[in-house]
């Protein structure tokens, strides 16, 4: 998976399968390639992502590989937090330690 860091603006940590990014989802900033979208990790709100879309979570309740995890789907409206408990998700690094 390729990969690109930046910093961003906040989100709040919601769901438990796909990590929901409720309000500010266009809040990401970086100029991804084509075939890459831009995503925020909720749980570390100043790191952003271009990543290749891998769907997961939703109704296939796709996992992601080891070493990833799932966050919501910043190109759609499905909220989680509004009875969206089947909406999808993309996968990105889980990336520990500091920023």
């Amino acid at each position: 998976m390729k990969m690109h860091l930046q910093t961003t603006l906040p989100f709040l940590l919601l769901a438990t399968s796909v990590l929901a990014i409720p309000t500010a989802k266009s809040a990401c900033t970086l100029l991804c390639p084509p075939d890459e979208i831009c995503v925020t990790d909720p749980s570390r709100p100043k790191q952003t992502f271009c990543v290749e879309p891998v769907i997961c979570g939703g109704l296939v309740a796709r996992s992601c590989k080891k070493g990833e995890k799932c966050v919501d789907d910043p190109r759609d409206d499905c909220d989680v937090k509004e009875g969206g408990a089947d909406c999808s998700g993309v996968c990105i690094p889980d990336v520990m330690g500091g920023y």
